[in-house]
């Protein structure tokens, strides 16, 4: 959790509106079921035995752009996940930045 608020204040700190972090799928469902997000960062491992699968799956429901940030690898990914962009860990709080203004940008331009 101590990553998440982290990462929270990065990209609070870019001039984003944070809706988390939210440590479970069940809660990050909650926040969904409450506000629609216009970009979310989501981490594969939850716990054991625990993914942000069915999340990334509602998120790619509802056309929200999402990025992956794990320590898990591509071929978990494909395998396992929704596609989305995946950026290993450790990674450069400008790179998150960065990817999510992407994410954000590519979603403006298809509608």
């Amino acid at each position: 959790m101590f990553i998440a608020l982290e990462l929270s204040m990065i990209v609070e700190d870019a001039g984003f509106e944070p809706v988390g972090p939210a440590g479970d799928p069940e809660a990050a469902l909650a926040i969904l079921a409450s506000d629609t997000p216009h970009a979310a960062i989501l981490d594969i491992n939850l716990g054991p035995g625990v993914t942000s699968a069915p999340v990334a799956e509602a998120l790619a429901a509802r056309g929200v752009p999402f990025i992956y940030l794990s320590g898990y690898n591509a071929s978990f990914v494909s395998d396992n996940m929704p596609a989305a962009p995946l950026m290993p860990k450790p990674v450069d709080p400008a790179a998150i930045v960065s990817t999510v203004r992407s994410a954000l940008l590519a979603t403006a331009s298809d509608a």
